[in-house]
């Protein structure tokens, strides 16, 4: 153990199948002994309301530990915690979260690719074994401890532009607009048209090599409302030949998302239709079909598609951007409120009245677990019941 060092803010989250409690509380125990507080949605205290406690544990966690079976990785009760650390960890580019799990392969889809996720394999740190080998846990622990430790440390360290971009990119695409203030997003916007005019030569040349710095100012412009400016970022990746797989085949279902976007903003729609097409096909085969990027770019071609007028293309979107969801992130996530809600539209319009109210009774459910109780989300769907008669 490493004699001092300071500790990670705040509590450690433990999510686990009710088969591993033995081992959690092992774990528990092990923190505690470090000063550490470790809280789990099994031990909140009888007659509280269990879901709107333990997201708001996940939401003040300085690092959450996410246990998975060997014999049940995709452990239904589990999900749905899964889910609200996914958003936590969207939203706070300092949260940690460690997933132990008996091999990569086990790792739920929604986590597996994320880059705020730390993965420990079973064979290091012998989850089976924690109950006789109090030495293994202890290793596990000075690594996540260590892991948080570090991360506080650095907080107060501004690092370089890059870096700052990547992480105010992936806090903004995936919370929302509303996160950075005004004066900080003139300033930010500012320093990309900067990047833009004194390096754009550069920049494309260097696309072809690694395209993740162009791709990651073109989604900042864009999560910051200027679509223009992302544009031109985007235009910047047009000559890179995908069929040479350079970038990465990865990079480029990324990138067609990211080209995707921009037409989306500009009311290009019949392109914004292709390019999120081409990224949910890359995606479903590079990732999985029920990876969240596949679940996005599938469900933005919906939106492409109903806003060009195309309903029965959208409708086809939805319904597998649904299925996906439903499967990877559960039915109660907000990303699976939301397709559903829409899909209920064109439902709706077409008549098909008993298929939109069930939609939108999945979708009030799921925002009435994770969603604010005022949430203009849960208010929405409700009204729209109200006008079917439901």
């Amino acid at each position: 153990m490493t004699a001092a060092r300071s500790q990670p803010d705040g509590h450690v989250f433990l999510s686990y199948p009710q088969q591993m409690r033995a081992q959690a509380e092992v774990l528990r125990d092990r923190l505690d002994a470090h000063g550490v507080t470790a809280l789990s949605s099994a031990w909140i205290q009888p007659g509280a309301d269990w879901q709107k406690a333990m997201a708001e544990s996940i939401r003040d966690a300085s690092l959450c530990v996410v246990l998975i079976s060997v014999h049940d990785p995709e452990n239904r009760e589990q999900q749905f915690e899964t889910s609200q650390i996914l958003e936590a960890a969207w939203s706070d580019p300092e949260l940690r979260v460690a997933v132990v799990a008996p091999a990569v392969r086990a790792i739920p889809s929604a986590l597996r690719h994320q880059r705020f996720v730390q993965y420990f394999a079973n064979d290091e740190v012998g989850l089976d074994s924690w109950t006789s080998n109090p030495l293994v846990v202890e290793q596990f622990v000075d690594k996540v401890l260590l892991s948080a430790a570090d991360a506080a440390d650095d907080r107060g360290q501004p690092p370089p532009d890059d870096e700052t971009i990547d992480q105010w990119r992936n806090r903004l695409v995936h919370v929302g607009r509303g996160d950075i203030p005004k004066e900080q997003r003139t300033q930010v916007l500012e320093q990309l048209r900067n990047d833009l005019e004194a390096a754009s030569i550069g920049l494309g040349v260097a696309a072809a090599q690694d395209p993740q710095p162009v791709l990651n100012r073109g989604l900042l412009a864009e999560s910051l409302g200027d679509p223009d400016l992302a544009r031109s970022f985007y235009t910047l990746l047009k000559p890179t030949d995908f069929s040479e797989a350079r970038p990465p085949a990865v990079e480029s279902a990324d990138i067609e998302y990211s080209r995707a976007l921009a037409s989306l903003e500009v009311s290009e729609y019949d392109e914004a239709l292709a390019g999120f097409t081409r990224a949910a096909d890359l995606n479903a085969s590079l990732r999985g079909p029920a990876d969240p990027r596949t679940v996005a770019a599938e469900y933005n071609a919906g939106v492409a598609a109903a806003r060009s007028g195309k309903q029965d293309a959208a409708a086809s979107h939805y319904e597998r951007a649904l299925d996906r969801a439903r499967e990877g992130l559960g039915d109660h996530h907000t990303q699976t409120a939301a397709i559903a809600k829409d899909l209920a539209q064109i439902y709706t319009a077409k008549g098909r009245t008993a298929d939109a109210v069930s939609l939108l009774q999945l979708a009030a459910e799921a925002y009435r677990l994770v969603a604010p109780e005022d949430s203009p989300e849960f208010a929405g769907v409700i009204d729209q019941l109200h006008r079917l008669g439901a």
